[in-house]
């Protein structure tokens, strides 16, 4: 991941209570504040909302982001869209869908889910595909019901088009 140099950007920014566009800085701390964009080496959000950050290491408070691509992510009752991190933690959280190496949930929610190692604790995901899991997970969906349902869907995709093409 680039990460912003330091003869490039400024060290440290701070935001309370603040919106902004688009902010590029070696670490971010916001209160209360919302931005757009956020590339830095280390980003932590207390009460905050952005669009998209990327960063080394991401820290979400009651916060939320709509894409964090980090290598490492901790976040404690907050929401994340897209996530795609090597390592990932979240407890009391949600969290639409994750690609991680190795990613831990607590008490969360996830709705697909695609990692080499994953812990689950009192968590419930909609899709896992997982190489290790440990845990007990709770699933909307298995691999194995989706491939049935994609195959199914193949099948009577491929039967109402050949219906279709006899008239």
């Amino acid at each position: 991941m680039d990460t912003p140099q330091a003869s490039d950007v400024p060290q440290v920014i701070h935001l309370d209570a603040s919106v902004t566009e688009q902010i590029v800085a070696d670490l971010v701390r916001m209160h209360q504040s919302s931005a757009h964009q956020l590339r830095a080496a280390e980003v932590s959000m207390h009460q905050s909302g952005a669009q998209r950050v990327q960063a080394s290491e991401v820290r979400l408070h009651q916060s939320g982001a709509a894409r964090v691509e980090a290598e490492t992510l901790h976040m404690t009752e907050g929401s994340v869209g897209l996530l795609r991190a090597d390592a990932a933690s979240m407890e009391n959280g949600q969290l639409a869908t994750a690609t991680a190496e190795a990613l831990s949930l607590h008490n969360s929610q996830a709705g697909a889910v695609c990692g080499r190692r994953v812990q689950v604790e009192r968590s419930a995901i909609g899709l896992l595909l997982a190489g290790q899991v440990e845990g007990e997970v709770h699933t909307w969906i298995t691999a194995r019901e989706a491939a049935v349902f994609g195959l199914a869907f193949g099948v009577v995709s491929l039967l109402g088009r050949w219906l279709l093409r006899r008239d």
